[in-house]
């Protein structure tokens, strides 16, 4: 019973948060497109320089905006015509942009900052667009980089997963590579570097087999080389409605390699999970599938890492709505009651790609009209909370715990082992807001064997593993 009620009470304050840190938000002044925000996978704006940009059509073709205050101020004319959804990545001062328009011609386009003129220019290494040669029955289309610096896109077929590469400046692709070949006209994919691990990963729907798919490839080997197949949360799969799978997926990462991706199930049953995130370790294992919410359509997720944070962003209902935010720690993952983001009929919500450690972030979504489209928008900025961190970890002698506080505080640390034991004397002391404190701990009476070092302060507690190797 004793033992019980130790890792029992352990649980419990490893899932306390040292403060409530939710997220407050800032409506932004919608400007007319030609084409909605989507599609589900793809990303549309980055963050670069203290602004946020985009790449969004008009009337008259696919422009970079900047967003300066609340408002979107148009820049150049990137390509005529009305029609494409852009998927963008950022590397340093380079934004590299797929263009994609479905049955008509795609485009890579890349574009240089200049501090100077506080905009982007083409890219002087390669100023020309390189047309994409996809399936013709492609639905979406998106890229990334790997570590190495060779850009991947991933796309659909009629009943196919595919990938192509390409190594700077981007400008010959490879044939495409077949990941997968039993899929159905309306499933889609999504491309995904995952740092730590140094690898690409390319997730996708398969309605007929009524789960997700998943392939992974090294960095460092033959670029036609990728793992066998994984099924995402296989675990989780239930013979309920049309299944697991369906056409809708996003995806962001940690630094460890970690993936989260935010699905949208087939269940379509009364009590089961429609909206869902699939978390894959850097080990190679998928948690059971996480419920967010039991209605809803076309989710995205955003990671701010340095809070250990999660939201995940839906439209309320199909067809349009309210969009919708849950909020979970990445530690103890569970989903909080809905916050609206933007009050509906809205749909297509996008965000930017890979940016775990921003303390903002920003949300684009289209209202819901046959007539004079719009892209409207949201930045939500997430409260300041406390920062953790060890180094070196793993270590094998001595281990510093660095952190700040949102407020000034009394505060205690101790080191527990992985049965909730305390196994070091506290150290106690008082933090002034922001500023870092450290403490050392020695570890050298300790066996090998992972620990937890637990911050508590006036407002809770937060904790941080350490892995100690001698």
């Amino acid at each position: 019973m004793r033992k019980f009620t130790l890792l029992f009470i352990f649980s419990i304050f490893l899932s306390l948060p040292l403060t409530a840190q939710l997220s407050s938000f800032k409506v932004l002044q919608p400007v007319g497109v030609a084409t909605n925000t989507g599609d589900k996978p793809q990303s549309k704006v980055w963050f670069y320089e203290g602004k946020y940009w985009s790449i969004l059509p008009d009337a008259v073709g696919t422009h970079l905006w900047r967003l300066d205050g609340t408002a979107w101020t148009k820049l150049q004319l990137l390509l005529p015509g009305d029609y494409a959804k852009a998927d963008c990545k950022v590397v340093g001062n380079i934004a590299h942009i797929l263009l994609f328009r479905e049955t008509n011609m795609s485009y890579l386009m890349s574009l240089e900052y200049s501090a100077k003129d506080n905009t982007y220019q083409l890219w002087s290494q390669r100023p020309s667009r390189v047309v994409l040669n996809l399936d013709p029955n492609v639905e979406v289309a998106t890229l990334d980089i790997d570590s190495k610096g060779r850009m991947w896109i991933a796309y659909d077929g009629s009943k196919e997963i595919y990938a192509q590469w390409s190594d700077a400046p981007y400008s010959t692709w490879s044939a495409p590579i077949t990941l997968a070949n039993n899929t159905s006209t309306d499933d889609l994919s999504g491309v995904i570097a995952l740092p730590g691990i140094n690898k690409i990963g390319v997730l996708w729907s398969n309605i007929a087999t009524k789960r997700f798919g998943f392939k992974l490839h090294d960095d460092n080997a033959d670029p036609n080389t990728w793992s066998e197949d994984e099924i995402p949360a296989n675990q989780s799969a239930m013979d309920v409605g049309a299944g697991m799978a369906d056409d809708h997926l996003n995806m962001t990462a940690a630094s460890d390699g970690t993936l989260y991706a935010a699905v949208k199930t087939s269940f379509e049953t009364a009590g089961y999970t429609k909206i869902a995130l699939l978390v894959r370790r850097p080990y190679g294992t998928w948690d059971e599938m996480y419920k967010v919410s039991g209605t809803g359509t076309r989710p995205i997720v955003i990671l701010n890492e340095a809070q250990d944070k999660l939201k995940v962003i839906y439209t309320a209902d199909e067809g349009g709505g309210d969009i919708l935010q849950r909020e979970s720690s990445t530690i103890n993952i569970l989903f909080d009651s809905p916050r609206t983001l933007l009050a509906g009929p809205y749909n297509y919500a996008s965000t930017a790609k890979n940016n775990p450690n921003a303390p903002e972030s920003i949300v684009i979504a289209t209202n819901v009209s046959s007539l004079n489209l719009q892209a409207v928008g949201v930045l939500t900025v997430d409260a300041l909370g406390s920062t953790l961190k060890a180094y070196p970890n793993p270590f094998n002698m001595m281990c510093t715990i660095a952190f700040s506080l949102p407020e000034d505080s009394d505060y205690s640390i101790g080191i527990y082992d992985s049965k909730g034991l305390q196994v070091t004397s506290f150290v106690q002391g008082s933090a002034i807001k922001g500023k870092q404190n450290k403490v050392t701990f020695n570890g050298s009476s300790l066996a090998s064997g992972l620990y937890i070092a637990r911050l508590k302060t006036s407002t809770g507690m937060q904790h941080i593993k350490v892995l100690l190797e001698k």
